[in-house]
């Protein structure tokens, strides 16, 4: 992580939680409380407005259509955006995963480990995930991310070019090839596509 505290903001439905979140960072070396809204509405004019670096925004937000992660996504591709929800809700994870978070916290994460699973968040290179159990992410069928990723490379599309028009980095397009890789039984890109095809995944008019 770089010098310097990252501008944290926060958009829960409710208010409390975000004065309970704003407590638990009060005194962090890492994070500093620049503002919350409960307002899906409010949320990508105040992200223009105070130019947070990381967003942790909660279920019941995120999944109204103005505080969508894409929409947040396109508004500030360089925002962090950290979605706080249930453990159970392992399709809410994949969500997330899916839309181009940068991480996944469960709403259960006590006051203190805050401020640590943040920090995760913030120096993994990948998606992360804190407080769900790992089987969150088994099975073999294709993410709707994976299916679209795989096709742009069917498209002949580069990982930046695919990176640039999902609005997510590089590193996100990577990760979404490595879990569909083994899903399909291939191990690069070329073969995936192949195997797409072969399982009718993929339309060649579609992609071609």
């Amino acid at each position: 992580m770089r010098h310097g505290k990252r501008r944290l903001f926060v958009a829960v439905a409710q208010p409390l939680l975000a004065f309970g979140i704003r407590e638990a960072i009060r005194n962090s070396a890492l994070f500093e409380f620049v503002g919350h809204t409960c307002d899906p509405d409010e949320l990508g004019p105040l992200i223009e407005k105070l130019e947070p670096e990381l967003l942790l925004i909660g279920d019941r937000v995120v999944t109204q259509p103005p505080a969508s992660v894409e929409l947040i996504k396109r508004r500030a591709p360089r925002l962090g955006v950290v979605v706080l929800g249930p453990s159970s809700e392992g399709a809410m994870v994949r969500a997330a995963l899916d839309d181009g978070a940068a991480g996944y916290i469960v709403n259960t994460v006590e006051s203190h480990e805050l401020e640590a699973a943040l920090r995760a968040v913030v120096v993994a290179r990948e998606f992360v995930v804190v407080g769900v159990e790992p089987g969150w992410r088994h099975g073999q069928t294709l993410t709707r991310r994976e299916l679209q990723i795989i096709e742009y490379v069917a498209k002949g599309f580069s990982n930046k070019n695919i990176a640039e028009a999902l609005w997510v980095s590089q590193q996100t397009v990577k990760f979404h090839l490595s879990n569909a890789f083994p899903k399909l039984g291939v191990s690069n890109r070329t073969e995936a596509v192949l195997a797409a095809y072969r399982l009718n995944l993929l339309s060649r008019d579609e992609t071609g």
